[in-house]
């Protein structure tokens, strides 16, 4: 696992004192879903925040902000940071029904922001009346199953 040392004397200045510590995940204001579902589930497997893990938030000239989840080395909590690595590294995805569900909640949000004339858009094969539909309502009436995707990308 890399520090947190490592990490960033190339994409920000760090003056705190956990640069030895462990970077488990880190996320900023523009990461995608996947990194933001597999941010929240590697969150509950260490417990959370505490003395042993922490998340350090940084500026940054590029994306504003980024957060950097670290655990102590030396911590009861390493060896859950080593599955999380190892399980990103065989698999990009830390929880398939999170993942899920946080793709359909960011459908979802998008969906409700957009007026009817762009929903048709979305889905032109249906009749207009479809775009007045919640989303959930109209996956269930009809199948759109890249429409979540091309409602996230």
């Amino acid at each position: 696992m890399k520090t947190l040392e490592s990490y960033v004397q190339t994409n920000c200045i760090y003056t705190g004192e956990r640069e030895n510590w462990f970077v488990v995940a880190c996320q900023h204001r523009q990461s995608d879903i996947l990194t933001r579902s597999n941010w929240r589930v590697a969150v509950g497997m260490l417990g959370g925040e505490g003395k042993e893990v922490v998340i350090e938030r940084l500026g940054h000239w590029a994306v504003g902000w980024i957060e950097y989840m670290l655990v102590a080395p030396g911590s009861s909590k390493i060896q859950i940071a080593e599955t999380i690595e190892k399980n990103l590294a065989d698999y990009p995805v830390l929880d398939d029904m999170d993942y899920s569900n946080l793709q359909f909640e960011e459908a979802n949000n998008f969906w409700k922001q957009i007026s009817y004339e762009e929903r048709h858009s979305y889905i032109p094969n249906l009749p207009k009346s479809a775009a007045k539909l919640s989303l959930s309502t109209l996956l269930r009436r009809y199948d759109c199953d890249d429409l979540i995707d091309s409602l996230t990308q």
